[in-house]
Protein backbone atom coordinates (compact mmCIF):
# COMPACT_ATOMS: atom_id res chain seq x y z
CA UNK A 1 0.00 0.00 0.00
CA UNK A 2 0.90 3.66 0.45
CA UNK A 3 3.27 3.09 3.31
CA UNK A 4 5.84 0.96 1.52
CA UNK A 5 5.93 3.34 -1.46
CA UNK A 6 6.68 6.21 0.88
CA UNK A 7 9.43 4.21 2.53
CA UNK A 8 10.94 3.35 -0.82
CA UNK A 9 10.99 7.02 -1.77
CA UNK A 10 12.83 7.88 1.45
CA UNK A 11 15.34 5.11 0.86
CA UNK A 12 15.85 6.29 -2.73
CA UNK A 13 16.47 9.85 -1.49
CA UNK A 14 18.92 8.61 1.15
CA UNK A 15 20.80 6.54 -1.42
CA UNK A 16 20.85 9.47 -3.86
CA UNK A 17 22.30 11.72 -1.19
CA UNK A 18 25.02 9.24 -0.32
CA UNK A 19 25.90 8.79 -3.99
CA UNK A 20 25.96 12.56 -4.47
CA UNK A 21 28.24 13.19 -1.53
CA UNK A 22 30.58 10.42 -2.65
CA UNK A 23 30.52 11.85 -6.15
CA UNK A 24 31.38 15.26 -4.73
CA UNK A 25 34.27 13.81 -2.74
CA UNK A 26 35.67 12.10 -5.83
CA UNK A 27 35.15 15.26 -7.87
CA UNK A 28 37.21 17.18 -5.32
CA UNK A 29 39.81 14.46 -5.22
CA UNK A 30 40.18 14.40 -9.01
CA UNK A 31 40.06 18.14 -9.72
CA UNK A 32 41.42 19.53 -6.46
CA UNK A 33 38.46 21.89 -6.55
CA UNK A 34 35.75 22.22 -4.01
CA UNK A 35 32.31 23.15 -5.23
CA UNK A 36 31.82 25.45 -2.29
CA UNK A 37 34.12 28.22 -3.44
CA UNK A 38 35.08 30.48 -0.58
CA UNK A 39 34.24 34.08 0.09
CA UNK A 40 35.86 36.93 -1.82
CA UNK A 41 35.93 40.66 -1.30
CA UNK A 42 37.86 43.81 -0.48
CA UNK A 43 38.35 45.78 2.73
CA UNK A 44 39.87 49.24 2.82
CA UNK A 45 41.39 50.81 5.92
CA UNK A 46 41.53 54.55 5.18
CA UNK A 47 44.96 55.99 5.92
CA UNK A 48 47.02 57.13 7.56
CA UNK A 49 47.41 53.83 9.40
CA UNK A 50 49.98 53.85 12.22
CA UNK A 51 49.52 50.31 13.56
CA UNK A 52 48.81 47.19 11.55
CA UNK A 53 47.95 43.86 13.13
CA UNK A 54 47.43 40.69 11.11
CA UNK A 55 46.29 37.53 12.82
CA UNK A 56 45.94 34.94 10.09
CA UNK A 57 45.22 31.24 10.42
CA UNK A 58 45.91 28.72 7.68
CA UNK A 59 45.98 30.68 4.47
CA UNK A 60 48.08 32.05 1.66
CA UNK A 61 48.84 35.73 2.27
CA UNK A 62 50.92 38.40 0.59
CA UNK A 63 51.88 41.88 1.79
CA UNK A 64 52.87 44.29 -0.98
CA UNK A 65 53.61 48.00 -1.31
CA UNK A 66 51.86 50.48 -3.59
CA UNK A 67 51.47 54.21 -4.09
CA UNK A 68 48.55 54.65 -1.76
CA UNK A 69 47.76 56.09 1.65
CA UNK A 70 45.32 53.35 2.56
CA UNK A 71 45.82 49.78 3.62
CA UNK A 72 43.77 47.57 1.32
CA UNK A 73 42.91 43.92 1.80
CA UNK A 74 41.78 41.86 -1.18
CA UNK A 75 40.81 38.28 -0.49
CA UNK A 76 39.38 35.32 -2.35
CA UNK A 77 38.53 31.71 -1.72
CA UNK A 78 38.31 32.01 2.05
CA UNK A 79 36.54 29.20 3.84
CA UNK A 80 36.91 30.56 7.34
CA UNK A 81 35.78 33.79 8.94
CA UNK A 82 37.47 37.11 8.29
CA UNK A 83 37.01 40.03 10.63
CA UNK A 84 38.59 43.45 10.73
CA UNK A 85 38.68 46.53 12.88
CA UNK A 86 40.01 50.00 12.20
CA UNK A 87 39.95 52.88 14.63
CA UNK A 88 42.25 55.82 15.28
CA UNK A 89 44.82 54.69 12.73
CA UNK A 90 45.02 51.19 14.16
CA UNK A 91 43.95 48.50 11.71
CA UNK A 92 43.62 44.83 12.44
CA UNK A 93 42.64 41.87 10.32
CA UNK A 94 41.87 38.44 11.72
CA UNK A 95 41.28 35.33 9.67
CA UNK A 96 40.50 32.03 11.27
CA UNK A 97 40.95 29.44 8.57
CA UNK A 98 38.90 26.29 8.83
CA UNK A 99 41.46 23.60 9.29
CA UNK A 100 40.20 20.78 7.15
CA UNK A 101 38.37 18.15 9.09
CA UNK A 102 39.14 14.47 9.25
CA UNK A 103 37.00 13.62 6.22
CA UNK A 104 38.49 16.19 3.86
CA UNK A 105 41.99 15.21 4.99
CA UNK A 106 41.09 11.65 4.20
CA UNK A 107 39.91 12.51 0.71
CA UNK A 108 41.98 15.35 -0.54
CA UNK A 109 44.35 16.81 1.97
CA UNK A 110 44.45 20.43 2.96
CA UNK A 111 43.26 22.89 0.35
CA UNK A 112 44.89 26.28 0.73
CA UNK A 113 42.60 29.16 1.53
CA UNK A 114 43.27 32.47 -0.06
CA UNK A 115 45.10 34.28 -1.29
CA UNK A 116 44.74 37.37 0.87
CA UNK A 117 46.66 40.34 -0.49
CA UNK A 118 47.39 43.23 1.87
CA UNK A 119 48.54 46.39 0.12
CA UNK A 120 50.35 48.93 2.29
CA UNK A 121 51.52 52.49 1.54
CA UNK A 122 54.94 52.45 -0.08
CA UNK A 123 56.69 55.06 2.06
CA UNK A 124 54.81 54.51 5.29
CA UNK A 125 56.71 53.51 8.39
CA UNK A 126 54.22 52.01 10.83
CA UNK A 127 54.66 52.72 14.53
CA UNK A 128 53.92 49.06 15.08
CA UNK A 129 53.33 46.07 12.83
CA UNK A 130 52.44 42.75 14.41
CA UNK A 131 51.87 39.76 12.17
CA UNK A 132 50.87 36.39 13.55
CA UNK A 133 50.43 33.52 11.13
CA UNK A 134 49.31 29.95 11.62
CA UNK A 135 49.91 27.35 8.94
CA UNK A 136 50.27 30.10 6.41
CA UNK A 137 52.24 30.66 3.27
CA UNK A 138 53.42 34.24 3.63
CA UNK A 139 55.09 36.60 1.18
CA UNK A 140 56.05 40.06 2.40
CA UNK A 141 57.45 42.50 -0.11
CA UNK A 142 58.35 45.76 1.59
CA UNK A 143 57.44 46.71 5.13
CA UNK A 144 58.78 49.37 7.45
CA UNK A 145 57.87 49.67 11.09
CA UNK A 146 59.41 51.06 14.24
CA UNK A 147 58.33 47.98 16.12
CA UNK A 148 57.97 44.83 14.07
CA UNK A 149 56.79 41.42 15.20
CA UNK A 150 56.34 38.47 12.85
CA UNK A 151 55.48 35.00 14.10
CA UNK A 152 54.65 31.94 12.04
CA UNK A 153 53.29 28.64 13.28
CA UNK A 154 53.72 25.89 10.74
CA UNK A 155 54.08 27.90 7.58
CA UNK A 156 56.80 29.61 5.62
CA UNK A 157 57.65 33.26 5.19
CA UNK A 158 59.41 34.84 2.25
CA UNK A 159 60.32 38.43 3.04
CA UNK A 160 62.14 41.16 1.14
CA UNK A 161 62.73 44.82 2.04
CA UNK A 162 61.75 44.58 5.67
CA UNK A 163 62.97 47.22 8.05
CA UNK A 164 62.43 47.67 11.79
CA UNK A 165 63.85 50.95 13.00
CA UNK A 166 63.68 50.36 16.76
Amino acid sequence: GMKSTKQKVYIAIAVAMIVMSLGLIFYQKITGKTLAEGKSGTRVFAGPITELTLDIGSCEIEVIEADTTDVTVVYSNLSGSLSDHCEGGKASLTYKGHTSGFISNLFGGRKESGPITVTIPKDACFDRAAFEFGAAEVKINGLQAKKLHIAVGAGEVTATDICATE
